[in-house]
């Protein structure tokens, strides 16, 4: 399976779109079944397939910038998901500021 690769406004754009469908209003719940629906994986025999050291790498870059389209699109900091979504964030952007 191809890993995509996501950009914050992608998944603004397809977070709108499933809300939209479901008359509801846009949450944080609507850009994790995106992610959701969008990173998948190959099944045989019942059993998923182990991810390459580079799919895993690729999927770690989506799941960053997933946190970063939630936090840059929220409006209620207060929840938990979004919340989780800012520190996971700004831990990153520590650990990349000082080279790790």
């Amino acid at each position: 399976m191809q890993e995509p690769v996501f950009t914050t406004e992608y998944l603004l754009d397809e977070a709108t779109a499933l809300a939209a469908k479901c008359g509801e209003q846009l949450t944080v719940h609507h850009f994790w079944r995106i992610a959701d629906r969008d990173l998948g994986c190959d099944v045989v025999g019942g059993k998923a397939v182990p991810l390459t050291d580079a799919e895993i790498i690729k999927r770690a870059k989506n799941y960053i910038i997933l946190d970063r389209a939630i936090v840059k699109n929220a409006t209620d900091p207060t929840n938990p998901d979004i919340a989780a979504s800012i520190k996971r964030t700004r831990i990153f952007e520590a650990h990349k500021a000082i080279g790790h």
